[in-house]
């Protein structure tokens, strides 16, 4: 059965689902992809983008913790990022 699923490019369990359905005369019914609005997509992307603002803050926070040192100039990216991303979901709550 796996071998027959990875020939297919599916898992096991889809394979197994599948003939099922197919020996019982049913099909699965796939709901459709849902669209994202502009600002559904926007907000995601911020999200994402506040994700590896905080990855990098953590990074500066380790080295400082280590005893090692933290120039304002490792800063000043961090926080035109945050300014950025600020800016574009003020922009967005206007929008919507």
């Amino acid at each position: 059965m796996r071998k027959a699923a990875a020939s297919l490019g599916i898992g096991p369990a889809t394979f197994a689902a599948e003939a099922v359905r197919a020996a019982i005369g049913t099909k699965r019914v796939r709901p459709l992809p849902k669209s994202r609005s502009e600002v559904a997509e926007a907000v995601r992307e911020a999200t994402g983008a506040i994700g590896r603002v905080g990855n990098n803050v953590n990074q500066l926070a380790r080295v400082a913790n280590s005893g090692g040192s933290v120039d304002a100039a490792a800063l000043a990216p961090i926080l035109a990022s945050l300014a950025e991303i600020d800016a574009k979901l003020s922009e967005l709550a206007r929008l919507s």
